[in-house]
């Protein structure tokens, strides 16, 4: 099953709740907060785009408050978690380091739909999420769907972020695979990468990954979004290493609508919380 395939299904799916609890007179709300000065920055408009897009095909309302600064922001944040028409609320990348660190003590767990809380990063880091982040969801919910056994698999995961590498890691790890984060400090990277079986980069420098980080028939997976010269650019050189690998994901198509949809998964899982309504 394609990448394409995978996400019909689950956005069917989630259509299908959606109509469920409009039918109890509840519309779902997504509510994004972004800096306004950063709005330009490499994807971001693109999956602001996608979100609208899919929310609306899905029936799932979303409310955009652009931010002059961290400050307008953060009152923005405290508005929004107090009222009862918001069941998830997503923050826009980049952001300045000092929002970074305020945040997860400042969004509320229950609408904290990215899992960057520290009650939900808790929650995901014990075994018991009561989310998962979008993006490593959207990579799991891919390998389900090409049907890839993971239990016993080598995977390489590049980059450690809060809300990539070390959670989709730990997912991974839940699956029985034996998994080693790589990063910008790991000696000798590319032979340690060429030992993965599922090779995941989220380094975020275009076209990094080449054919000789790759072992023969390994499975590939792109999380890079990076502009060069205003086109998307992935971390994977895809010539090159599409002659190696036996599965390889593209930028546009590949995990990228699964992350969108994982995300309005769970504004649906939020709202039913929320309201106490059993799925």
């Amino acid at each position: 099953m394609i990448s394409k395939e995978i996400a019909k299904t689950l956005e069917d799916k989630l259509r299908r709740d959606t109509s469920s609890l409009k039918e109890l007179g509840i519309t779902p709300t997504l509510a994004i907060l972004s800096l306004a000065d950063e709005e330009s920055s490499a994807g971001l408009e693109s999956y602001l785009k996608s979100i609208r897009r899919k929310a609306k095909s899905i029936g799932i309302e979303v409310i955009h408050n652009s931010s002059s600064s961290s400050r307008e922001l953060l009152e923005t944040l405290d508005k929004l978690s107090s009222s009862e028409n918001v069941n998830g609320i997503l923050i826009l990348k980049p952001l300045p380091d000092e929002l970074i660190r305020e945040i997860p003590h400042r969004i509320p767990p229950l609408k904290d739909i990215e899992c960057i809380s520290l009650e939900n990063m808790g929650l995901l880091f014990s075994g018991h999420p009561r989310f998962t982040p979008p993006t490593p969801e959207g990579v799991m919910k891919l390998l389900r769907g090409w049907d890839i056994p993971l239990e016993g698999k080598r995977v390489v995961v590049i980059g450690r972020s809060l809300n990539v590498g070390r959670p989709l890691a730990l997912m991974l790890l839940s699956e029985n695979a034996t998994v080693t984060i790589a990063h910008s400090r790991t000696i000798d990277l590319t032979a340690l990468s060429r030992e993965a079986d599922i090779l995941v980069s989220a380094v975020g420098k275009p076209e990094f990954i080449r054919e000789e980080h790759i072992k023969e028939g390994a499975i590939v997976i792109d999380l890079g979004v990076n502009s060069v010269n205003g086109r998307l650019v992935g971390d994977v050189h895809l010539e090159s290493v599409i002659e190696v690998a036996s599965l390889v994901t593209p930028v546009k198509g590949g995990v990228g609508p699964l992350t969108t949809l994982s995300l309005l998964e769970n504004v649906l899982k939020a709202t039913k919380i929320q309201l106490q309504i059993k799925s």
